[in-house]
């Protein structure tokens, strides 16, 4: 940092005169520097420092960071005039250890041997520079009983990095923590973590049977399954409120393949609905064997309270994810695709959310929603997901009971058709869908289908073009074709996802 000290009197600068310069480091164990300065022609001295580091300093002991007091005085007038510098950082926090030991529903480490969290600190000045010896605290707050004991803090290296790990105890509960790296001499806060503990009453490993552990679970048990691929299929109807959790769908694999019947069962009785499933972080592969119009690879029905997290569902011989009917419904950040069918079918259900999903290159399309007659599809909430690569993106079927079904923020993307309402088996009530702020492009057919019932609300999308999409009550539109019956009015001048 550099500073300047002007001497001017009423002629103007004065010149060969003596400032002297005082200044004081916050800085732990670095003196304060006393410099003289003579003012040049134009009355002007010049003095730069290093952070933490004036000249004949020992050897830094801090980390420089925080605020120095600089006072110049000319002792011959008595002026004296005083300004601040403080030195500023930027600290990042990284995980080092993604995945951790697994606890059962008491906190109890499953293997006996306690664990740990650790996290990577990493501190750098203004310009990027490392920051050696600044000293660097974790917050952590949440769910885990030692949550409210933060480790002792630590100092950087000479690489501006520190690891610090938590809980010093070596003793961790489920839950899930929000992590913080505090720097001292600044209070200056990292971008935050989230660290979920896994808790599970029992794990599978690679060459372990997962149904094995299905078949003795209990109600509400959890079931961690470790890195590997599994070759099996599995009925998950046996008990209520079970959750399968992999390690994630780029580390566990369950190729049913090989298998007739379902993937993944989970069927339960229409007089004695399940509840509480929770299928998380793996990748299956869908049924190829026996009668084809059973080989779906999810195949979810008469729940209350499901949740799909991280899964992705290739190749089945019928549809991906087939929900069949539910309530309370949550489908995010997963993806289905080459299934022989339907990428995602939601049937007769109600209080659906599906966010952040894909589907590209099934058979009849990506995602179908669908009534019959006596069947109602309600509340459905379609969100930021993409349906791209398909003979139809998203489409809707039969002539039952639908209301509040809404589309946002979501790219409907060179498909044969975009989105459709199809009267192919009765008309479904087209007034019943909203679709906002979606980007509907490239679709080679059209962008946008009715043939049901009613004006289907299409305002405020992104069509492929500024000029909107191509329909006679457009004129000059060379976007994607909608049909009559679409209200496409204040459609969006460029892509809003």
């Amino acid at each position: 940092h550099t500073i300047t000290a002007t001497l001017t009197d009423q002629s103007g600068p004065v010149m060969g005169e003596t400032i002297d310069l005082q200044i004081e480091h916050e800085h732990a164990d670095v003196p304060g520097d006393s410099i003289s300065l003579v003012t040049d022609e134009d009355g002007i001295a010049t003095h730069s420092w290093t952070r933490g580091m004036p000249p004949g300093a020992p050897a830094l002991q801090g980390s420089g960071l925080g605020e120095d007091t600089v006072t110049a005085s000319h002792e011959a007038s008595g002026l004296s005039e005083q300004v601040t510098k403080t030195w500023i950082a930027e600290v990042q926090l990284e995980h080092v250890t993604e995945t951790d030991q697994v606890f059962d529903s008491e906190g109890n480490p499953v293997n006996a041997t306690d664990e740990t969290h650790s996290v990577l600190a990493t501190v750098t000045g203004h310009e990027g520079e490392a920051v050696e010896n600044a000293e660097v605290a974790l917050s952590i707050s949440g769910e885990n009983s030692d949550a409210n004991v933060d480790p002792d803090p630590g100092l950087t290296n000479e690489s501006g990095e520190v690891v610090l790990t938590y809980p010093e105890n070596g003793s961790a509960l489920p839950g899930t923590d929000d992590l913080t790296a505090v720097l001292a001499s600044t209070g200056t806060e990292s971008n935050a973590l989230t660290k979920v503990w896994m808790a599970c009453n029992a794990f599978v490993e690679d060459g372990d049977v997962i149904q094995d552990v299905i078949d003795v679970a209990n109600d509400n048990d959890t079931i961690c399954v470790m890195e590997g691929t599994y070759e099996e299929s599995l009925n998950v109807s046996t008990v209520n409120g079970l959750t399968l959790l992999g390690e994630g769908s780029g580390l566990v694999t369950i190729d049913a393949s090989d298998e007739s019947g379902y993937g993944i069962d989970a069927t339960f009785s229409s007089g004695d609905w399940g509840s509480g499933l929770t299928l998380q972080g793996f990748t299956l592969y869908g049924p190829r064997q026996g009668d084809e119009t059973q080989n779906y690879g999810l195949k979810l029905s008469y729940i209350d309270g499901l949740v799909i997290d991280d899964v992705r569902v290739l190749e089945s011989r019928r549809t991906g994810i087939d929900i069949h009917p539910a309530e309370n419904v949550t489908l995010i950040d997963s993806e289905s695709l080459n299934n022989d069918a339907a990428g995602i079918a939601v049937r007769d259900s109600t209080n659906v959310t599906i966010e952040n999903v894909s589907t590209s290159g099934n058979g009849w399309g990506g995602l179908a929603l669908w009534a019959q007659a006596d069947e109602t599809l309600s509340n459905i909430d379609i969100l930021d997901s993409t349906f791209s690569g398909e003979v139809a993106g998203v489409f809707v079927q039969h002539p039952g009971t639908y209301s509040d079904i809404d589309l946002t923020g979501n790219q409907i993307t060179n498909n044969e058709f975009g989105f459709g309402i199809d009267d192919m088996f009765g008309t479904p009530d087209a007034t019943a869908f909203t679709l906002r702020n979606n980007s509907i492009s490239g679709n080679t057919t059209a962008g946008a289908g009715n043939t049901g019932t009613g004006e289907l609300d299409a305002r405020q999308n992104w069509w492929g073009d500024p000029s909107g999409p191509t329909h006679p009550e457009n004129p000059g539109g060379t976007g994607d074709a909608v049909s009559d019956d679409v209200d496409f009015d204040n459609f969006l001048p460029s892509d809003p996802t």
